[in-house]
């Protein structure tokens, strides 16, 4: 009997990393990651990093690109690859999510108005999440692919990461 191959949705994650001043965190050079609080499955309600599904005939990185400003409002540059994540989502969906360092791109900068970004993003915030004990981190209910993105990133092993969360 042969086994079935589920047909996993394809996406991408931003991770937008900020050690500069701004109006959500103070004279600090510690690191920060954007969030977004997900309005929509997988994973309503949870922090998660800006992302998305990929439309026909985009690249990852365009992808990455377009999601993260529609959901934060940030334009950046794409850098390094960090990983690829294949989950089942709480709507019982198999995904496959393929996540990009991002950088600020500083000279094109638009203007964070939570109104008008896209209706799946209740809020956004920034969080230190190399700094934080993972007793604080799980108090901000972060999407479980994405914890286990910042476990790896703070375990000392370099990326790429391969994470798997198939149920």
């Amino acid at each position: 009997m042969q086994t079935k191959i589920p047909e996993f949705i394809q996406g991408i994650f931003g991770f937008v990393e900020t050690t500069r001043y701004s109006n959500y965190v103070s004279n600090t050079k510690e690191p920060y990651v954007y969030l977004i609080r997900r309005a929509d499955t997988p994973f309503a309600g949870c922090w998660s990093l800006p992302g998305g599904r990929m439309v026909k005939r985009e690249r990852m990185t365009e992808t990455c690109i377009r999601e993260v400003r529609e959901e934060t409002g940030l334009q950046v540059i794409t850098r390094e690859f960090l990983a690829r994540a294949r989950f089942t989502g709480d709507d019982s969906k198999f995904y496959e999510a393929h996540c990009f360092k991002c950088e600020i791109n500083e000279k094109n900068v638009i203007k964070r108005e939570i109104s008008k970004l896209k209706k799946e993003v209740l809020n956004t915030t920034l969080l230190n999440y190399k700094e934080q004990k993972s007793d604080e981190l799980k108090g901000y209910k972060i999407a479980p692919p994405i914890w286990a993105l910042i476990k790896e990133l703070n375990s000392g092993k370099k990326p790429p990461y391969e994470i798997s969360l198939i149920k």
